[in-house]
């Protein structure tokens, strides 16, 4: 063991090789990022579907189309209403805290 040489067994936990390097992120940012994921990908959806409205006012159905757009649009507004950190989260793991 000696030369300064580490343990396999320690390689890991140090973050070499096998691991990612570090402590996992805490839950509150993991939620973060999941949060700002899927406004990301509602704002996606709506400005496409709003491409795809806009192209289909030549057709007859256009209206199909700015029905489909307004559904996502209001869930979309009902994600940002409802669902923050607070919100229910299915984490069979996680402790209840009775105030």
């Amino acid at each position: 063991m000696g030369g300064g040489l580490l343990p396999l067994s320690l390689w890991p936990k140090l973050g070499g090789s096998g691991s990612r390097g570090g402590r996992p992120k805490p839950i509150a940012q993991q939620r973060a990022a999941s949060h700002a994921m899927r406004t990301c990908s509602f704002i996606v959806l709506l400005i496409l579907l709003t491409l795809i409205t806009l192209a289909a006012t030549t057709s007859k159905y256009w209206v199909h189309w700015l029905s489909v757009t307004i559904m996502v649009g209001m869930l979309f507004l009902a994600n940002l209403m409802f669902m923050d950190d607070s919100a229910f989260v299915f984490d069979p793991l996680t402790k209840k805290v009775d105030l």
